[in-house]
């Protein structure tokens, strides 16, 4: 426009400046522009230089790295549950509250638990102590019995022993009176024999002699076995035996009622050793049960690890069922960064490589090693975390272990847990440069 204006034929030619010679060209051109605007327009170009070179420079520095500000620091949480059926107390008040391993965290106590069959334990207990009782007095009354009849029985024996003795000494007493009788009577007849064969003696008187003495041998053989059948008797005495009673017993009364009392004897030790043994099994039974009633009746959770309270799910005075959830608590000193990046880099991420990550907040770089990368739905069936990206639409979790320096240093310095801080994370890739992302994005 400048220049039509200048050249146009309908217009007069400007006055040329002081000191200009009419037909120059440089007298028909605008002033030059002063210095001022020269600067200016330089310090624009050298910021536009400088925004430029600080993108290439940021494109650049994420060349071979897949960065993620959708990150959290996760760790694993611990449910505790309760194993008894009850109503739970001594719960903390609120979450967050750091825990010792074995720390007692709440207890719970069922008042209304079943106990019926330790009830009737108790009570088979108590008849079987009775019964055993009662047998083992019976035993005591039978073997006081059976030394008494057996008392008893010596005496008789004794007795009887001495008695059969007696008789024995009698009889061979007679036995010798018969013999002299049989001597006397025998002589009789050797005498008058001889007076006989002159008819000195008369026939009659001999025949008289000679059964005389033929009694005489008689008896005195009889009184031989008589003797003979008390000797027996006595020995057989002597040895608890009872002989030559027509009918009866070759025992006493006294023996055989301490035979009796043997045999009930033999039959109430068996009897107390049943006893003794059902005695041994209920009070096994009695223990395990009572154990078993104490396990249901009260239960302790305690701390299985040291951590912080992450979550409470009752309050004091709530009954809770067997499984359900009282309190989580979270492992503060095992930390660990979970980054969500887009679906399509899952093969980009290099397993095993070095990470970078820094807390929201801060400006300390903290380092890790990649190692899985997972998807979403697995992830959270697989393991049970305090904290996770925000779910994004066709994203995958890149778990990154962080450096026990790292985690230590951090868990020492802060009096709260890491869990749960958003955090931005630098992972390392195997492939896909500037423009393999370009294209990505693009195509």
């Amino acid at each position: 426009m400048f220049f039509r204006k200048a050249f146009s034929p309908l217009q007069p030619v400007p006055a040329a400046g002081k000191g200009a010679q009419p037909g120059v060209l440089g007298s028909w051109l605008p002033p030059a522009p002063k210095d001022g605007r020269r600067g200016r327009r330089a310090l624009k170009i050298a910021i536009a230089s400088s925004v430029f070179g600080a993108g290439a420079a940021a494109l650049l520095s994420g060349h071979g790295k897949i960065a993620s500000n959708n990150a959290v620091i996760s760790t694993n949480l611990v449910s505790l549950r309760a194993p008894v059926e009850g109503i739970v107390s001594g719960l903390p008040k609120n979450a967050g509250v750091k825990v010792r391993r074995g720390e007692l965290i709440a207890h719970i106590e069922n008042p209304r638990v079943e106990d019926q069959r330790l009830v009737d334990l108790r009570e088979q207990q108590k008849r079987i102590d009775a019964e055993l009782k009662a047998a083992k007095v019976n035993r005591d009354s039978l073997l006081k019995l059976r030394a008494e009849l057996i008392e008893r029985d010596l005496i008789h024996t004794k007795a009887n022993s001495e008695r059969l003795a007696r008789l024995v000494e009698e009889a061979e007493k007679m036995l010798s009176a018969l013999a002299a009788k049989e001597d006397e009577a025998q002589e009789d007849v050797d005498r008058r024999t001889p007076l006989e064969a002159r008819g000195i003696v008369p026939r009659a008187e001999m025949k008289k002699l000679r059964s005389k003495l033929e009694q005489a041998r008689q008896e005195k053989a009889a009184q031989a076995e008589r003797v003979a059948a008390l000797r027996a008797e006595a020995e057989a005495a002597g040895n608890g035996v009872l002989a030559g009673i027509t009918g009866g017993s070759d025992k006493s009364y006294s023996r055989q009622r301490a035979d009796e009392v043997a045999i009930q004897l033999s039959s109430l030790e068996k009897a107390i050793s049943t006893l003794r043994a059902q005695g041994e099994e209920t009070s096994a039974r009695l223990t395990a049960e009572n154990r078993r009633i104490a396990l249901l009746r009260s239960a302790d959770i305690l701390a299985p690890a040291p951590g912080m309270i992450w979550k409470i799910g009752a309050a004091d005075g709530e009954r809770l069922g067997i499984g359900d959830m009282a309190a989580e608590i979270v492992d503060c000193d095992a930390p660990f960064p979970l980054a969500a990046i887009p679906q399509d880099r899952f093969s980009d991420v290099e397993v095993g490589g070095h990470a970078k990550f820094r807390l929201s907040g801060e400006r300390t770089e903290r380092t890790g090693t990649v190692m899985s990368v997972t998807g979403r739905a697995r992830l959270m069936h697989e393991q049970h975390y305090a904290a996770l990206p925000l779910d994004e639409p066709s994203t995958v979790i890149v778990t990154v272990a962080m450096d026990r320096a790292e985690a230590v240093s951090g868990a020492a310095s802060a009096d709260e847990c890491l869990t749960g801080r958003s955090a931005r994370v630098l992972l390392p890739a195997n492939g896909g440069g500037l423009i393999d992302q370009i294209l990505r994005r693009v195509l």
